[in-house]
């Protein structure tokens, strides 16, 4: 296994993001796992670096990748789960959730850097409510994970965190320290979906999940 260096160029930046892909999905706490989380740390200050242009959107990814292998919504029901889910993601009305970033990762080869994004049109905080109240009757799952928001005012940017991530700790920032000289945090969230909405009206110029958790 070769030592992880700074990403100075692009072509670091295409290896490094080879190496994402290949150890995607390793257990935190393992050398697999924590070699992820450095190398997805360096890619994410090298994209808020270098690149200005945003990854594409997920479901736009999704029906690319439809097109290109010939793919029906049908031949998503093993990837998404039933016809009535798979249209509700692909109408933008519902999430993609982790074991849908993973499938669709594992099966259709889509980046997992694009499906964390969140969606054009994804629902607001309203419309998740609305959703979990009625999950007994539309098969709608709720997540009892929880997610933070944090902005940093000195680079104008903002991320969503699980509150298990190491960088976020539930609120509390990198190893237990405070976060309010440069910066906020905001939460909890108890789902996905209702972060993202909190983030995108902090209108910061770079937002989007952390990189190393990937929520």
């Amino acid at each position: 296994m070769s030592e992880i260096k700074p990403i100075r160029s692009e072509a670091d930046y295409e290896i490094a993001l080879e190496e994402v892909e290949r150890l995607w999905g390793a257990r935190s706490g393992t050398l697999e796992g924590d070699r992820l989380d450095v190398l997805a740390t360096l890619i994410d200050a090298y994209e808020s670096e270098h690149h200005a242009i945003d990854p594409p959107d997920p479901i736009e990814a999704i029906k690319f990748r439809m097109d290109q292998q010939g793919l029906s919504r049908k031949d998503l029901e093993g990837i998404l789960g039933s016809r009535t889910r798979i249209a509700e993601v692909l109408n933008r009305r519902r999430g993609l959730s982790i074991n849908m970033i993973r499938h669709l990762y594992e099966r259709l080869r889509i980046s997992a850097e694009v499906l964390i994004r969140p969606s054009l049109g994804a629902p607001n905080t309203d419309d998740v409510a609305v959703q979990v109240t009625t999950a007994g009757a539309t098969g709608m799952e709720s997540s009892m994970d929880e997610y933070w928001v944090y902005q940093n005012w000195t680079h104008n940017r903002a991320r969503v965190h699980r509150g298990a991530c190491s960088f976020c700790n539930h609120g509390r920032g990198v190893h237990g320290k405070t976060s309010d000289r440069n910066g906020e945090w905001t939460g909890p969230f108890t789902d996905r979906a209702s972060a993202f909405a909190a983030m995108n009206r902090l209108h910061r110029t770079d937002s989007r999940a952390c990189a190393t958790c990937a929520p």
